[in-house]
Protein backbone atom coordinates (compact mmCIF):
# COMPACT_ATOMS: atom_id res chain seq x y z
CA UNK A 1 0.00 0.00 0.00
CA UNK A 2 1.51 3.52 -1.12
CA UNK A 3 2.21 6.51 0.78
CA UNK A 4 0.73 8.60 -1.72
CA UNK A 5 -2.67 7.02 -1.31
CA UNK A 6 -1.79 8.00 2.57
CA UNK A 7 -1.59 11.28 1.57
CA UNK A 8 -4.68 11.76 -0.68
CA UNK A 9 -6.98 10.16 1.90
CA UNK A 10 -5.59 12.62 4.16
CA UNK A 11 -6.24 15.76 1.43
CA UNK A 12 -9.78 14.45 0.82
CA UNK A 13 -10.37 13.89 4.50
CA UNK A 14 -9.22 17.76 5.37
CA UNK A 15 -11.44 19.20 3.01
CA UNK A 16 -14.51 16.85 3.44
CA UNK A 17 -14.26 17.35 7.03
CA UNK A 18 -14.02 20.77 7.05
CA UNK A 19 -17.21 21.40 5.15
CA UNK A 20 -19.06 18.75 7.01
CA UNK A 21 -17.75 16.58 9.81
CA UNK A 22 -20.21 13.74 8.71
CA UNK A 23 -19.12 13.35 5.64
CA UNK A 24 -16.17 12.37 6.49
CA UNK A 25 -17.20 8.88 8.01
CA UNK A 26 -16.69 7.08 5.33
CA UNK A 27 -12.85 8.11 4.85
CA UNK A 28 -12.76 7.60 8.61
CA UNK A 29 -13.99 3.82 7.77
CA UNK A 30 -11.76 3.38 5.32
CA UNK A 31 -8.61 4.25 7.28
CA UNK A 32 -9.80 2.45 9.94
CA UNK A 33 -10.05 -0.94 7.99
CA UNK A 34 -6.56 0.04 6.59
CA UNK A 35 -5.09 0.22 9.84
CA UNK A 36 -6.98 -3.13 11.05
CA UNK A 37 -5.55 -4.72 8.26
CA UNK A 38 -1.98 -3.34 9.12
CA UNK A 39 -2.35 -4.68 12.34
CA UNK A 40 -3.49 -8.46 10.61
CA UNK A 41 -0.62 -8.45 8.85
CA UNK A 42 1.70 -7.35 11.82
CA UNK A 43 2.86 -4.89 10.23
CA UNK A 44 2.90 -2.06 13.04
CA UNK A 45 5.86 -0.06 11.57
CA UNK A 46 4.46 0.28 8.43
CA UNK A 47 1.03 1.51 10.09
CA UNK A 48 2.85 3.75 12.08
CA UNK A 49 4.23 5.20 9.26
CA UNK A 50 0.76 5.45 7.36
CA UNK A 51 -0.62 7.33 10.60
CA UNK A 52 1.86 10.12 10.58
CA UNK A 53 1.78 10.27 7.16
CA UNK A 54 -1.75 11.00 7.56
CA UNK A 55 -1.42 13.40 10.56
CA UNK A 56 1.13 15.34 8.83
CA UNK A 57 -0.95 15.38 5.84
CA UNK A 58 -4.24 16.53 7.50
CA UNK A 59 -2.40 19.73 9.83
CA UNK A 60 -0.18 20.66 6.50
CA UNK A 61 -4.27 20.78 4.38
CA UNK A 62 -5.88 22.17 7.83
CA UNK A 63 -3.11 25.33 8.48
CA UNK A 64 -4.01 27.42 5.54
CA UNK A 65 -7.85 27.05 6.16
CA UNK A 66 -6.64 27.98 9.81
CA UNK A 67 -4.55 30.75 8.85
CA UNK A 68 -6.93 32.55 6.36
CA UNK A 69 -9.52 32.68 8.90
CA UNK A 70 -7.57 33.91 12.10
CA UNK A 71 -5.97 36.35 9.34
CA UNK A 72 -9.97 37.81 8.52
CA UNK A 73 -10.76 37.61 12.63
CA UNK A 74 -13.38 35.21 11.03
CA UNK A 75 -11.95 31.72 13.27
CA UNK A 76 -14.77 31.82 15.72
CA UNK A 77 -17.62 32.03 12.36
CA UNK A 78 -15.31 29.16 10.68
CA UNK A 79 -15.46 26.73 13.48
CA UNK A 80 -18.87 27.66 14.62
CA UNK A 81 -20.38 27.24 11.00
CA UNK A 82 -18.17 24.16 10.02
CA UNK A 83 -18.59 22.21 13.35
CA UNK A 84 -21.22 23.56 16.05
CA UNK A 85 -24.16 24.85 13.50
CA UNK A 86 -23.89 21.29 12.00
CA UNK A 87 -24.20 19.76 14.76
CA UNK A 88 -27.01 21.66 15.89
CA UNK A 89 -28.79 21.02 12.84
CA UNK A 90 -28.57 17.71 12.90
CA UNK A 91 -29.69 17.59 16.36
CA UNK A 92 -33.05 19.24 15.20
CA UNK A 93 -34.21 16.75 12.90
CA UNK A 94 -37.22 14.65 14.44
CA UNK A 95 -36.09 11.21 15.00
CA UNK A 96 -39.83 10.37 15.63
CA UNK A 97 -40.57 11.02 11.98
CA UNK A 98 -41.83 7.95 10.09
CA UNK A 99 -39.81 9.19 7.49
CA UNK A 100 -36.66 8.43 9.28
CA UNK A 101 -37.59 5.59 10.00
CA UNK A 102 -37.92 4.37 6.88
CA UNK A 103 -34.86 5.88 5.61
CA UNK A 104 -33.05 4.17 7.88
CA UNK A 105 -34.59 1.09 7.86
CA UNK A 106 -33.32 1.29 4.01
CA UNK A 107 -30.21 2.09 4.49
CA UNK A 108 -30.45 -1.02 7.32
CA UNK A 109 -31.20 -3.44 4.65
CA UNK A 110 -28.64 -2.16 2.27
CA UNK A 111 -25.70 -2.92 5.02
CA UNK A 112 -27.41 -6.17 6.45
CA UNK A 113 -28.03 -7.43 2.39
CA UNK A 114 -24.39 -6.25 2.12
CA UNK A 115 -23.03 -8.09 4.95
CA UNK A 116 -25.08 -11.05 3.72
CA UNK A 117 -23.43 -10.93 0.36
CA UNK A 118 -19.97 -10.71 1.77
CA UNK A 119 -20.05 -13.14 4.07
CA UNK A 120 -22.21 -15.59 2.05
CA UNK A 121 -19.73 -15.54 -0.98
CA UNK A 122 -15.87 -16.76 -0.54
CA UNK A 123 -14.68 -13.23 -0.54
CA UNK A 124 -11.04 -12.71 0.76
CA UNK A 125 -11.09 -11.00 4.57
CA UNK A 126 -9.61 -7.95 3.76
CA UNK A 127 -12.42 -7.37 1.19
CA UNK A 128 -14.57 -7.70 4.08
CA UNK A 129 -12.69 -5.31 6.54
CA UNK A 130 -12.35 -2.99 3.95
CA UNK A 131 -16.68 -3.16 3.48
CA UNK A 132 -17.40 -3.26 7.00
CA UNK A 133 -15.72 -0.58 8.78
CA UNK A 134 -16.95 2.14 6.18
CA UNK A 135 -20.05 1.12 5.85
CA UNK A 136 -20.97 0.71 9.71
CA UNK A 137 -19.31 3.89 10.05
CA UNK A 138 -21.48 5.85 6.87
CA UNK A 139 -24.30 4.07 9.10
CA UNK A 140 -23.73 6.13 11.94
CA UNK A 141 -23.04 9.18 10.25
CA UNK A 142 -26.19 8.65 8.43
CA UNK A 143 -28.17 8.09 11.99
CA UNK A 144 -26.93 11.30 12.92
CA UNK A 145 -28.84 13.48 10.75
CA UNK A 146 -32.16 12.10 12.03
CA UNK A 147 -34.73 12.72 9.11
CA UNK A 148 -33.32 14.83 6.65
CA UNK A 149 -32.76 13.04 3.68
CA UNK A 150 -29.70 14.85 1.96
CA UNK A 151 -27.74 12.44 4.80
CA UNK A 152 -28.33 9.15 2.81
CA UNK A 153 -26.36 10.46 -0.03
CA UNK A 154 -23.40 9.72 2.28
CA UNK A 155 -24.81 5.79 1.20
CA UNK A 156 -24.11 5.98 -2.03
CA UNK A 157 -20.96 4.66 -2.31
CA UNK A 158 -21.47 1.79 -0.26
CA UNK A 159 -24.62 1.33 -2.75
CA UNK A 160 -21.78 1.42 -6.02
CA UNK A 161 -19.24 -0.93 -3.78
CA UNK A 162 -22.06 -3.40 -2.98
CA UNK A 163 -23.93 -3.35 -6.61
CA UNK A 164 -20.07 -3.98 -8.03
CA UNK A 165 -19.18 -6.79 -5.02
CA UNK A 166 -22.85 -8.63 -6.47
CA UNK A 167 -21.97 -8.32 -10.13
CA UNK A 168 -18.59 -10.30 -9.35
CA UNK A 169 -20.02 -13.14 -7.42
CA UNK A 170 -22.49 -13.36 -9.62
CA UNK A 171 -20.36 -13.71 -12.71
CA UNK A 172 -18.39 -16.57 -10.20
CA UNK A 173 -21.89 -18.26 -10.07
CA UNK A 174 -24.07 -18.54 -12.78
CA UNK A 175 -26.80 -19.96 -10.81
CA UNK A 176 -27.22 -16.22 -8.70
CA UNK A 177 -27.79 -14.47 -11.72
CA UNK A 178 -31.68 -14.53 -11.52
CA UNK A 179 -31.43 -13.37 -7.45
CA UNK A 180 -28.42 -11.30 -8.27
CA UNK A 181 -31.19 -9.07 -10.76
CA UNK A 182 -33.77 -9.29 -8.19
CA UNK A 183 -31.72 -8.39 -5.27
CA UNK A 184 -30.25 -5.15 -7.39
CA UNK A 185 -33.98 -4.07 -8.59
CA UNK A 186 -34.96 -4.02 -4.83
CA UNK A 187 -32.52 -2.50 -3.57
CA UNK A 188 -32.81 0.25 -6.07
CA UNK A 189 -36.28 0.64 -5.13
Amino acid sequence: YDYKYTMLYAVCFSIVFYIRANNAALIAGIMLSLSVIFILDKRIKTLLKHIIIFVLTFVICSLPIFVYFYHHNALREFIYSSFTFNFIYASEGNIDSNTYLIKFAWALSLFLLMLFVIMKKNINLKIKILISFPTIFSLISVSMGFAYAHYYTLLLPLYITFIILTIYNSKKNNKNRFTTTIILVISLY
